[in-house]
């Protein structure tokens, strides 16, 4: 068995990035195996040692774990994703309407065309879909006394614009009055040429870039006013109605190993076929991620809510309740002022602000006295100029004086020599004295003004010198400012953050509080849960996940929306909190991953052990003697024969066991709450018909709702009839349920997972008594084959692994579809009604029909959820056999190949030597994995197969529908479809509602993060 140890051990390895390894590893050894028997799959043993090859490295592959994120409009989810997916504009983040929003499917491209990096397929609506929105669009179109609404009232009555825009938006060629007044087939317009041709049909688009792919998207997902290069937009079709979902494929990191996250805004669709993919997507999840903005998380109570009872309620039902995670979004969008007086005094973050009001002094007071300054300068350039302008005109006085004094004295001698008059020459000389002190004086006011403009050149460098010195301090001043204040706004953002995550936590268990108290309340003395027992909420309040992100932030300072302004109060890419929601995404993706790697590893060692029986056999045979051959025969059908009937008893009690609780816990709860829901049918009718002062509903959105049968989603939210008479019914058996799912039927196919796998060794163990096997090296081998066949078989036989979550929301969900059976008539009736005393004729259907079948209906409804349970015992016990029996066999061929020296490798001398060289190099192979280093593996949670909390029900990473056929990759054609006010002033209100939990409430203790730096941020 050495050559089994390096692979024994990888089985039970916890690294990623091992085990990564060793399944690429395991395919090279495969691929080599099937080769060794390439010319001998004739031989039908061989054949099933290349199919299990196959299958093998077929279903290596990575699977899918699907991520559904769920919010409101405007909860900056697109901006979220993109971040996660470092993408600067992948998810369109313009603001699209509520009406127009798309489901999202992204994951990752594994096409190696640069072309192709960006790719999406647009699976649009079949044609009856379409048809039937159509009908219930022109519904909308009606005023409450049947008139149709008149078309300068279209943009008044909100579901008659909502209906106009979507009719309009395809239709571009019919006038706002033809629409109003109706006239329109809806069939007919559904074989118009441009809608005919995509209805039912999948789009591709591919591009090299991520603007050029969202340029090319937004054509069929967005409205022509928000698309750009189109001049005349008002005569072009529009895609967006008519879209049922948009599958995105592109290289991200996160999504490369199986992650695929959907944006599901279409949760609450009024579009029926969306409505029911978003549906179906939730069925697939393995995390929900709740998205909401910081702002409004804390005040809206989100995460007590989430979105809704209903789907708070079908949480409960399915179990998704423990893969919630909470994001905060938009934690940027901050008031500083406000988040300041909401923080403790002593909190260091105040000794800040007081330091930054200092520097903000110091920057006023250097600003007053750099503008002092700088005004003297400017004086003293001016005195200076002025100085410049005596300097020259004394310079060009005295230079004109130098001139006159020079033709004074030719013209002194030309008169003595022409005249001998005494007066002439006594005035000559007087004048010429004049002109001598005139030039000293002016020599001597040029030499005062040199000196003086000299002092002011050297005051101005000075003081210049003193200003490039303020200035640098000004600078230094203002840079200090600076940091502080992203400083202070970190500090804010992340205390803002550390407030509000324990705050959430509670909220969220308090929401399941509410669940589990109104269930109870409901039942009453009537209800039937002997196995009750209180949650421990401060518990699941603990274990919530809940991230505070700024998904713009971290795109900004990785260098994306480079035309946005910087971004303050983050010190660094983790205090955004994108980087730690990657890293808790690629945990989710871990947990998936390695479960398929275990289960990989364990079917490995499965056929290479079987090989090792083969080579052993050849070397080694027993060599028995024929009548010590029939009887060891005989002795091992004896063992298998008990074997199996011990194993078909543990089967039938185990599932005896399951009937019994599901009808202790269910059935007698079922019965009651039909009855409890009937009682209550009759006036939960009634008061969809009040005024709506008195919480009624209005004509439009009654008649809209019964058009839709029984459901409709608009403008002021989802009002669902069905929902609203099954409501009794959920709350009267939605913990007996959970409780069945969660604990009783697992706990009882664990502990059969137990007894089988202790009947393996008992048969085991009598083999061990036989003198004429044990001792030899194919049998010890055979023996190590059942040893590991009991362990694989204990693991093997768990709830969750056996059935798939859609069988368990199959029994859950067929409450809702009896009911709306039952009222399909009266549906029908008020879909074709009209004119004066319509809404009065409508309700009095309604009530009818509820009279007439408020027993009936929920009697239908329990049997249908009964029969789904049947079904699931059924197919649970058959699926428990067929892991038993495949067991079974597996080991009375090993013990027979034994016995009989089954040797088909005698034969394949070729095949024998490939494989025994396999086998020899087999521990080598698998060694150096072990060594690999796992500093860089994403932690994953040990615990995993420890009890379940009650909140956890039914998880199936590897569950994965596919909504609908793929279509072949192409660029841009067709393919035919065959088949406000927010935490930030409301911090101190918020936190009395932590004091008076602290009273009484079990879930008082609200967690704080350990270790939080508000200088460094948290994760």
């Amino acid at each position: 068995m050495r050559k089994l140890a390096s692979l024994q051990q990888l089985i039970s390895e916890t690294s990623l990035v091992r085990l990564e390894a060793a399944l690429e590893t395991g395919n090279d050894l495969l691929q080599e195996i099937k080769s060794a028997f390439a010319d001998a799959t004739s031989v039908e043993e061989v054949a099933k040692w290349v199919k299990q090859a196959h299958d093998l490295q077929a279903q290596s592959r990575k699977q899918r774990t699907v991520v559904g994120v769920v919010g409101s409009t405007g909860a900056g989810k697109s901006s979220m994703i993109n971040a996660v997916l470092d993408e600067e504009n992948l998810v369109p983040t313009n603001g699209m309407r509520a009406c127009t929003a798309t489901i999202t499917e992204i994951q990752f491209n594994e096409t190696e065309d640069e072309q192709a990096a960006y790719r999406a397929e647009i699976h649009f609506i079949h044609a009856n879909d379409w048809i039937e929105e159509l009908h219930a669009l022109r519904g909308d179109l009606k005023e409450p006394d049947g008139d149709l609404v008149g078309a300068e009232q279209l943009g008044s009555e909100p579901r008659a614009a909502i209906a106009y825009d979507k009719i309009r938006s395809v239709y571009p060629q019919l006038s706002k009055e033809d629409i109003a007044k109706r006239e329109f087939s809806p069939e007919a317009l559904a074989q118009q040429a441009p809608v005919k041709e995509v209805l039912g049909t999948v789009k591709m688009i591919t591009a090299p870039t991520s603007s050029a792919f969202t340029d090319l998207l937004r054509e069929y997902i967005d409205s022509k006013d928000r698309v750009r290069g189109h001049k005349n937009n008002s005569d072009r079709m529009e895609f967006w109605p008519l879209v049922k979902f948009v599958r995105v494929f592109v290289r991200s990191r996160i999504l490369e190993p199986g992650m695929v996250l959907v944006d599901l805004p279409g949760l609450h669709d009024s579009n029926a076929a969306r409505s029911a993919v978003a549906a179906r997507y939730l069925q697939q999840c393995t995390g929900l991620w709740v998205v909401a903005p910081i702002t409004r998380i804390v005040d809206d109570k989100v995460a007590q809510n989430l979105l809704g009872m209903s789907f708070k309620r079908q949480l409960q039902f399915d179990g998704l309740y423990s893969a919630v995670t909470v994001i905060c979004t938009k934690t940027d969008d901050i008031s500083v002022t406000e988040a300041l007086r909401s923080m403790p005094l002593d909190h260091s973050v105040h000794l800040d602000y007081m330091t930054m009001a200092t520097l903000k002094e110091t920057e006023q007071r250097s600003i007053t006295e750099t503008s002092l300054v700088d005004k003297r300068i400017a004086d003293l350039s001016g005195l200076i100029d002025s100085f410049d302008e005596d300097v020259e005109q004394l310079e060009l006085s005295l230079e004109s004086q130098k001139d006159e004094t020079q033709d004074s004295g030719t013209a002194q001698q030309v008169t003595s020599t022409s005249s001998s008059g005494e007066d002439s020459l006594d005035d000559s000389v007087e004048r010429q004295e004049k002109r001598v002190d005139s030039r000293e004086e002016a020599i001597r006011r040029l030499a005062s003004l040199r000196a003086e403009k000299k002092a002011l050149r050297a005051e101005k460098s000075d003081l210049q010198q003193k200003a490039k010195s303020l200035r640098e301090d000004l600078d230094k001043t203002r840079i200090d400012i600076g940091d502080l204040q992203s400083g202070i706004k970190s500090a804010c953002i992340q205390y803002r953050n550390q407030y509000s995550r324990p705050v959430i936590r509670l909220q969220f268990a308090e929401g399941l509080k509410e669940l589990d108290e109104e269930s109870l309340l409901s039942q009453g003395e009537s209800g039937h849960d002997s196995s009750y027992t209180r949650r421990d909420y401060q518990a699941i309040a603990a274990r919530l996940p809940v991230f505070c992100v700024s998904g713009r932030a971290y795109q900004k300072m990785s260098g994306m929306l480079r035309n946005d302004e910087p971004t303050t109060g983050y010190l660094s890419l983790e205090e955004t909190e994108i980087i730690a929601l990657q890293e808790h995404a690629q945990k989710t993706v871990a947990s998936t991953r390695t479960d398929t790697c275990h289960w990989y590893l364990t079917n490995l060692r499965s056929l290479v052990s079987q090989l090792m029986v083969q080579v052993l056999i050849a070397d080694k045979p027993l060599d028995l003697a024929k009548d010590l051959k029939d009887e060891e025969l005989h002795f091992l059908e004896k063992s298998l024969k008990e074997l199996s009937l011990k194993t078909r008893s543990a089967i039938k009690k185990a599932v005896d066991k399951c009937d019994l609780a599901l009808q202790d816990a269910l059935d007698d709860n079922l019965a009651s709450a039909a009855i409890h829901a009937s009682k209550a049918a009759p006036g939960i009718a009634r008061s969809w018909g009040k005024p709506k002062r008195d919480g009624g509903i209005a004509f439009s959105t009654y008649r809209a709702t019964c058009v839709r049968d029984g459901k409709y989603t608009g403008p002021s939210g989802t009002t669902d009839f069905n929902e609203d008479l099954c409501l009794p019914l959920m709350k009267h058996i939605a913990r007996p349920w959970e409780r069945i799912f969660s604990h009783s039927i697992p706990d009882i196919i664990e502990s059969l997972g137990q007894d089988l796998s202790q009947c393996l060794s008992e048969f085991q163990d009598q083999m061990h008594t036989r003198p004429q096997l044990k001792n030899s090296e194919p049998y010890e081998l055979v023996s190590y084959r059942v040893k590991n066949r009991a362990e694989s078989l204990r693991k093997a036989v768990k709830f969750n692994k056996l059935m798939k979550l859609e069988d368990q929301q199959k029994a859950n969900r067929s409450f809702k579809p009896a009911v709306q059976r039952a009222m399909q008539k009266a549906y029908d009736f008020c879909k074709v009604e009209s004119g004066a005393g319509s809404f009065e004729r409508m309700k009095g259907y309604i009530a009818k029909q509820v009279q007439n079948e408020q027993k009936s209906m929920f009697d239908s409804a329990v049997n249908a959820a009964q029969d789904s349970l049947e079904e699931l015992l059924d197919k649970l016990q058959q699926s428990i056999k067929s892991e038993v029996e495949l067991a079974i066999s597996q080991v009375s061929a090993d013990y027979k190949d034994v016995i009989e020296d089954h040797n088909v490798l005698k034969a394949l001398n070729s095949a024998q030597k490939k494989i025994r060289n396999l086998l020899d190099d087999l521990d080598s192979r698998f060694r150096p994995v072990l060594e690999m280093p796992v500093s860089t593996t994403v932690g994953h949670d040990n615990k995993r197969d420890e009890p379940a909390d009650e909140v956890s029900l039914i998880t199936s990473p590897s569950a994965s529908v596919v909504l609908e056929p793929g279509a072949e990759q192409g660029t841009i054609k067709h393919e035919v479809l065959l088949s406000k006010e927010g935490v930030d002033s409301d911090m101190a209100n918020s936190a009395s509602t932590l004091e008076e939990a602290a009273k009484g409430s079990p879930t008082a203790s609200v967690p704080t993060e350990p270790g939080f730096s508000l200088k460094q941020g948290s994760g």
